[in-house]
């Protein structure tokens, strides 16, 4: 008997213990992990020369925008981003054009990624008053989380009724799905921005004033005890400051269900950086300063932060150069879905994050969260085949000019990373090898999630 792919001569993350062996895959699925001895022969051997096997990361928050902004990106140049950097599996955003709040528009987007991506991945649905008696045909659809922004989105993506919000919770709630909140547009951080504008100050330094950290935990303040009331799964969206890590301290301690993400230009970059950056540095919610990168550092080490995502929002130059002369005419956001993997495996090296909790934040704390779990986000037997292969000792420079995005800048130009993925596979199919990108377009596959109900 002979299965599809043997993988020898690996070092395997398997919880939380890195074991000297192989992988057997077949029809897409782990089917044995062992020494390598001991495997069945595979159709096809890859020797992964002593470097690490790790699960393919699990990207929760990017923006292919697709379709509606194809010029920023789409889900083929998005998907040979996140493959390129060792990510398997993401999570699209509802904010592209038809926004992903019908089901018609969902059937859309998926139609569009199942002909283009090289990854797998699924959709989190927009809540707006006229589709909340829409979330159980959705969730047969195998969606199971839904977005709630509280401004800033315009109508088709906004929920600032605190009525209307219990009822979306309630339904989400019922549904057995996940309600992921977004914690921007605070009436506070809403009358800060107002007063900077109409100041009528355009430059960097307005920006960053304009952000006061502390709207972020207000908003945490009110929506999570409605969560708890309710009973309904919580996720927060980009932690981005130290107040609000205070907030999520006592919360957990109290034993809410909730979860959250910090994005790695929240973790890696501060005000001082943003100064430097200008309009590429503009991001929603703003950079904070170097107390708060400390604090989600802390915080994601001992899990108060369960996981990381990305928060990949691409822009063109010619959007973004706008804002020098006119900081509010540029949009926020950032590209990152190609870049994490070998920044963190950077902080790895430098001690800065274990190896264990650096899985469980990309990969396994993600899969759960998001109803992916088991089928994504580990590595055992019965899982799909997702792995990235990376060189620990491999040192490397990012470079906005060969990332594969459509957008070929980033906010990490000439960064020196120590960690690099040389091989990428979905469901055991080579997608990515030593930076060249392998899939083919629609490789990548829709894939349902389950619901707590």
């Amino acid at each position: 008997m002979k299965v599809d792919l043997v993988i020898k001569n690996s070092k395997i993350y398997v919880r939380g213990l890195v074991l000297d062996g192989g992988i057997a895959v077949d029809d897409g699925k782990i089917v044995a992990i062992a020494k390598d001895a001991t495997l069945l022969d595979g159709e096809q051997t890859i020797d992964a020369r002593g470097n690490l096997v790790l699960p393919g990361l699990i990207d929760a928050h990017v923006h292919f925008r697709d379709p509606g902004f194809t010029h920023k990106e789409d889900f083929l140049t998005g998907s040979q981003g996140a493959a390129a950097g060792g990510v398997t599996t993401v999570i699209d955003e509802p904010n592209t054009n038809p926004t992903t709040t019908s089901l018609e528009a969902l059937d859309q987007k998926k139609r569009v990624a199942e002909s283009k991506s090289i990854v797998d991945f699924t959709f989190s649905v927009g809540l707006n008053p006229q589709n909340l008696g829409e979330i159980s045909e959705f969730v047969s659809q195998g969606i199971s989380s839904f977005d709630i922004f509280g401004g800033g989105l315009g109508e088709r993506l906004s929920i600032s009724d605190t009525g209307t919000l219990y009822e979306a919770l309630t339904l989400i709630k019922k549904a057995g799905a996940l309600c992921c909140l977004s914690l921007g547009g605070s009436s506070l951080s809403r009358w800060q921005l107002q007063k900077i504008q109409q100041s009528g100050r355009k430059d960097v330094a307005a920006y960053i004033e304009s952000s006061l950290g502390i709207g972020e935990a207000i908003s945490a303040s009110k929506n999570l005890p409605l969560t708890e009331y309710v009973g309904v799964r919580a996720h927060l969206r980009q932690i981005s400051t130290s107040s609000t890590v205070r907030v999520l301290e006592r919360l957990k301690a109290k034993g809410q269900n909730m979860s959250s993400e910090v994005s790695p230009h929240h973790l890696l970059l501060t005000t001082e950086d943003v100064k430097r950056l200008g309009p590429y540095g503009k991001v929603g919610p703003p950079i904070g300063t170097k107390e708060d990168a400390e604090a989600l550092w802390s915080a994601l080490a001992d899990g108060t932060i369960d996981m990381i995502a990305t928060d990949h929002a691409p822009h063109t130059r010619e959007e973004k150069d706008a804002g020098w002369e006119d900081i509010w005419k540029a949009p926020s956001g950032l590209p990152e879905v190609e870049t994490t993997l070998p920044l963190m495996l950077t902080q790895f090296n430098k001690g800065r994050i274990g190896l264990g909790r650096l899985v469980e934040a990309t990969s396994e704390m993600p899969a759960k969260i998001f109803n992916l779990y088991p089928r994504k986000g580990a590595i055992q037997v019965g899982s799909d085949a997702d792995l990235v292969i990376v060189d620990l000792n491999r040192k490397g420079r990012i470079l906005g000019e060969r990332l594969h995005s459509k957008i070929r800048h980033t906010p990490f130009e000439g960064w020196e990373v120590q960690g690099i993925p040389v091989m990428t596979m979905v469901r055991g199919m080579k997608v990515m090898e030593e930076g060249e990108i392998l899939g083919k377009p629609g490789c990548g596959a829709f894939i349902p999630a389950t619901t707590t109900g």
